[in-house]
């Protein structure tokens, strides 16, 4: 086995190269840390003093070179376009499942578990969780409190031929007391009716799974089921469940209820309720969080693993990006030599040729970073499935694209132009006067 065969050495090689990386991007991070005072100090004295070149020399001197232009912005757009989807992507499921609840709704678990799947709730505890401090009621007097079962299903996709070709899906057994506790936009079709093998499905199953549609009937649990009704959940995690009456569910599964959820009167709050469960000692092994916050809970460990791949896959590319905005000044630079020259001698101060070619590249930088944003604003129309180790079962997101997301990565669009116009910039500001205007 030679040397580069050698696992140590092959791993000594790949540390280092990445040390020199991280060395490498650390000191680009500094330098450009270190020139923003610099910079900002002389803008604000062009500014304050009218010394701007005119903003129509700059874009007509981009044009100048159409195909280097282009390429240039062509690649910064993709940069943007890539890093604005995997950030819509990350708070597509953000938005998804941390909007799914009722602020006031508080969702009892069992202390050990890790979520809702692997809980269990003792039907016998129901009577003292109705005692409960803060609890709101219906206009009949009975407190707004859902018992669920919760199971897992495998489900096969619509016009499967292979028994592999299917996902898991969330099974929520209910009373009717749920739509209260859960409040949905919208229903097609009807709520299912106690004591019957009626479901009704979230909106984002049909036509995605064998039967998932109005009138339709899915089998699971060695039983068919007629689906009655189509529940608009508003886009939350609830669109890709199945909900059934709790009571022909549970002895169909064998399985108790796994959590109760809560509705808090306005004054309440989840703190007394915690408190009341810990004084009672048939109470005290369940958790009370706030439902949000669970379902927010959920989506923290993969949206962070998303942004934090996004981040590393779009440091890569912005590489290249920022070399070919580095090209393209440089040539304009090259090419306006003694253009420059000629400003330098009729009066203008270096910190003018400095401030004039930062802001023609940032504003390349901002133009494509614009197409990039608006492109990946496109996806906003698509959702995509996705099963995670915390949800168990496979859920249906959206891209999400909200506004201090679009003008952040406008933001670092304009970084990138600014990175890639420093060092032309600054060398233009510095040329000779005489030699810049004798240059051919």
């Amino acid at each position: 086995m030679t040397g580069a065969e050698d696992p140590f050495w092959t791993d000594l090689i790949a540390a280092g190269v990445g040390m020199l990386a991280a060395v490498a991007l650390s000191l680009g991070l500094l330098v450009l840390l270190v020139s923003l005072p610099y910079v900002g100090v002389r803008a604000l004295a062009v500014l304050w003093r009218r010394e701007w070149i005119p903003l129509v020399y700059n874009l007509r001197s981009l044009g100048r070179r159409r195909l280097m232009t282009l390429t240039t912005a062509l690649v910064l757009a993709v940069v943007v376009f890539v890093l604005t989807a995997v950030l819509m992507l990350a708070l597509g499921i953000e938005h998804t499942l941390a909007s799914t609840g009722n602020p006031r709704n508080v969702k009892l678990i069992d202390e050990n578990a890790l979520s809702e799947w692997t809980s269990w709730v003792d039907s016998e505890q129901l009577p003292a969780l109705g005692t409960l401090p803060g609890l709101a009621r219906d206009p009949a007097g009975n407190p707004l409190l859902s018992p669920e079962m919760v199971v897992l299903i495998w489900a096969p996709r619509q016009g499967a031929v292979d028994a592999d070709d299917g996902a898991n899906l969330s099974v929520r057994g209910v009373q009717p007391v749920a739509f209260e506790v859960h409040p949905t936009r919208g229903l097609r079709g009807a709520r299912f009716q106690p004591g019957t093998n009626q479901i009704v499905i979230g909106k984002a199953l049909v036509g995605r799974f064998a039967g998932a549609e109005l009138g339709g009937s899915m089998s699971f649990a060695d039983r068919d089921w007629r689906v009655v009704g189509v529940l608009d959940h508003g886009g939350t995690a609830h669109d890709s469940e199945i909900w059934g009456d709790v009571e022909v569910m549970a002895p169909t599964f064998r399985r108790g209820y796994s959590t109760v959820t809560l509705t808090l009167d306005e004054r309440a709050d989840v703190v007394a309720v915690s408190a009341a469960l810990g004084q009672n000692p048939d109470l005290s092994r369940l958790l009370a969080k706030r439902e949000v916050e669970y379902w927010r809970a959920l989506s923290e460990n993969y949206v962070g693993f998303v942004r934090l791949l996004g981040s590393v896959v779009t440091v890569i590319f912005s590489f290249g990006a920022i070399l070919g905005a580095l090209n393209t000044m440089y040539a304009q630079v090259a090419a306006r030599t003694r253009e420059i020259g000629t400003l330098r001698a009729i009066g203008f101060k270096p910190r003018a040729v400095l401030t004039s070619l930062l802001a023609e590249s940032v504003l390349l930088a901002l133009a494509a970073g614009s197409v990039g944003v608006l492109a990946a604003s496109l996806l906003g129309r698509m959702t995509f499935q996705l099963t995670t180790v915390q949800t168990l079962s496979e859920i249906t997101y959206g891209f999400h694209l909200s506004p201090v997301l679009a003008l952040g990565c406008l933001g670092f669009a304009g970084l990138m132009g600014y990175a890639g116009g420093l060092l032309p910039a600054w060398r233009a500001s510095r040329l000779p006067i005489v030699e810049a205007v004798r240059a051919n």
